[in-house]
């Protein structure tokens, strides 16, 4: 399904607040790194991947015709009225799978493809699909923009006690602080499968659980984090096979990172 919004779209309810979306340091980071790679285009064109209102409304408001894709059509549906302008003739969404962008769309048309932590939502065999995809798409000395799950070998582990009196200090956001548990915490090796690069994200909710009922976190504490339930696993490659896939079609853009344990990837795509 290829096709401009219309009117025909309901008022499915405004995008469910989730410590996943962009914050405020992230959304300026990306309108940084946005401006930086559209300078002195004409018609910049951005594809999307998936449904983010926060990408697609900086790239609609920076003048950009903007192509999002999901296969998911409740995400679409429930997504599209946090578009500030989802009428606007810019603003086109195609439900598809994103290994088969490229049977529908034209190679070498888009100035950015963006995204915000979707690749870890494929296999790690299907990762080099995506990524073939994205590139193609891409005009030569296009952008690639996205923050990326990975595995970070060499991130500082601390107990978890440490992690959540940071959290509770405000020192860490809430999303940094369930990456650094599921990650960077001792409690690793329950979620993290180091052979296939699974993150069983999905069982977290259980170890809240666990911890609210011996009262190590507070009921409200658990409640919250309860909010941002998830049923999706991911799979995070480690730092050295990420880049080592991107070095295949992209060049780096040094990044200066707001949120180390989910970092931001800039790529020019090599000519």
């Amino acid at each position: 399904m290829l096709a401009r919004w219309t009117h025909d779209a309901p008022n499915r309810g405004n995008r469910k607040i989730t410590a996943s979306r962009p914050d405020t340091r992230q959304s300026r980071l990306y309108e940084g790194l946005f401006r930086q790679a559209l300078k002195g285009k004409k018609h910049p064109k951005v594809l999307n991947l998936g449904m983010t209102p926060e990408l697609r409304n900086l790239a609609l408001r920076l003048g950009c015709q903007v192509v999002a894709v999901d296969m998911n059509f409740d995400m679409i549906m429930n997504l599209e009225h946090n578009i500030t302008d989802h009428l606007s003739t810019d603003n086109i969404v195609v439900r598809s799978d994103w290994l088969l962008m490229d049977a529908f769309l034209k190679p070498n048309s888009f100035d950015i493809v963006s995204g915000d932590g979707v690749i870890a939502q494929l296999t790690p065999k299907d990762m080099p699909k995506l990524i073939q995809n994205v590139a193609a798409l891409l005009k030569p000395g296009g952008h690639f923009i996205s923050r990326v799950d990975v595995f970070l070998p060499k991130y500082p582990v601390k107990p978890f006690e440490t992690l959540l009196e940071e959290y509770r200090r405000k020192k860490l956001s809430l999303m940094e602080f369930i990456i650094s548990v599921l990650l960077y915490s001792p409690y690793r090796i329950r979620f993290y499968d180091t052979k296939v690069h699974l993150q069983k994200t999905s069982e977290f909710w259980g170890l809240c659980d666990e911890l609210a009922k011996a009262g190590t976190i507070t009921r409200a504490e658990n409640k919250l984090i309860q909010k941002n339930r998830i049923s999706l696993n991911h799979y995070l490659l480690p730092e050295k096979d990420f880049y080592r896939l991107m070095h295949r079609y992209f060049t780096d853009v040094p990044v200066k990172q707001v949120i180390p344990v989910w970092p931001t990837y800039v790529g020019r795509r090599k000519q």
